[in-house]
């Protein structure tokens, strides 16, 4: 038991000496994929040119998707949009502007009769529904109606 205990005393000795001699490097904090892509278009001036990735090809990168991903993310820049084009065996990427983007949408009115004559099919209520399955079920189970067999 006190090899235990000694083994442990000199085993955090060490790592106290250890982490004094070769401190640890500051660590960069994580950075999606989305948000790094598009933030290396606009280090690149608004165009990147990268690699098209090959449905066979398990290593590369799909830029393509990512570009995606980050629109839908609502990681570009406001009033901006990314442009994926094919270029050879390349993607461009580039960054343009999108005025229409991030602005709020405009509503619209809509006009609504104050009588419905007659409601369209695809707003049935439960109570059609429940009308329906009776009716079904009163064919099914109905034994007057049924053919009686000779026998």
């Amino acid at each position: 038991m006190r090899f235990r205990k000694d083994l442990r005393v000199d085993l955090v000795a060490l790592r106290v000496r250890v982490d004094v001699a070769f401190p640890k490097a500051a660590r960069q904090a994580n950075v999606s994929v989305t948000q790094q892509l598009v933030d290396d278009v606009v280090a690149a001036g608004g165009s990147l040119r990268v690699p098209r990735k090959r449905w066979y090809d398990r290593e590369s990168v799909d830029c393509e998707n990512r570009a995606r991903l980050a629109e839908r993310y609502r990681k570009v820049p406001a009033g901006k949009r990314l442009v994926v084009s094919t270029i050879d065996d390349k993607l461009e990427i580039r960054l343009v502007d999108a005025p229409d983007r991030g602005a709020p949408a405009e509503l619209v009115p809509v006009v609504v009769p104050a009588n419905v004559s007659r409601y369209h099919a695809a707003g049935a209520t439960k109570s059609h529904f429940d009308r329906y399955m009776r009716l079904k079920c009163e064919l099914v189970i109905r034994p007057r109606d049924r053919p009686q067999h000779a026998g």
